[in-house]
């Protein structure tokens, strides 16, 4: 049994592959730049696909780790589709121009 959740986690580390922390970054720094009722309302449209109890009390890096672990395929375009519902076009963009830099690498 320890054995399968080795090889489950090395797995999951190499589908993730070396993007994950970069993307995470990118995450993280365009979050920051949210103030505090932007945050709030960021999370509200995250209640879709993350459960409030876990959403509850999360700062700014665990929504991100908890946006990776959760949907780590679509964590950016998710990012980029909320924070253009909440008139964050300015972050949207720049986050969609720095992914696209991520994922030519």
């Amino acid at each position: 049994m320890r054995s399968a959740g080795r090889t489950e986690r090395t797995d999951r580390d190499t589908m993730a592959g070396p993007q994950t922390s970069e993307v995470k970054q990118l995450l993280a720094r365009t979050l920051q730049e949210l103030g505090a009722d932007d945050f709030r309302a960021f999370k509200w449209y995250l209640e879709k696909i993350i459960p409030t109890s876990k959403l509850d009390g999360a700062d700014r890096l665990q929504t991100v780790d908890l946006m990776v672990q959760l949907q780590p395929l679509q964590a950016v375009d998710m990012t980029i589709e909320y924070l253009t519902t909440i008139n964050r076009n300015d972050l949207a963009l720049e986050l969609s121009q720095n992914n696209a830099g991520v994922s030519q690498r």
